[in-house]
């Protein structure tokens, strides 16, 4: 997978590309020229609710799980989540192996659209 870092936005962005174990390449088509960053993950990281999941519980736990064990990084406390209005919504965040775990210090509201945001370095 290749990643590249939006200067704009302050956040990694996941760019679609082609892996090739057996030459040991990934090719991406890019519109530009930035800083980028390919990393080799078996799985892409897994979230619970899935993006776009509609009907959720509005007391959920976020779990992110990787394949891999993750520690928090040096902007672990640059994780937010915000609201479809870009209003930040006060959580808590663990690691506990290879899963994220953000914890909304309120019960979030039925009808809105909610994203998750991790910096660069947030997790390593």
């Amino acid at each position: 997978m290749a990643i590249y870092y939006n200067t704009s936005s302050g956040y990694w962005e996941y760019q679609d590309s082609t892996v090739d174990p057996v030459n040991w390449t990934v090719t991406a088509t890019v519109q530009h020229f930035s800083i980028c960053a390919v990393f080799e993950d078996p799985a892409p990281p897994v979230s619970d609710p899935a993006d776009g999941a509609t009907g959720v519980v509005l007391n959920k736990v976020i779990k992110v799980t990787f394949s891999g064990t993750i520690t928090a990084g040096n902007n672990f406390n640059g994780i937010t989540l915000m609201d479809n209005h870009n209003n930040p919504v006060t959580t808590s965040s663990s690691v506990s192996g290879n899963v994220l775990v953000v914890t909304p210090s309120v019960s979030l509201n039925e009808g809105i659209t909610y994203k998750l945001n991790m910096p660069a370095g947030a997790t390593i």
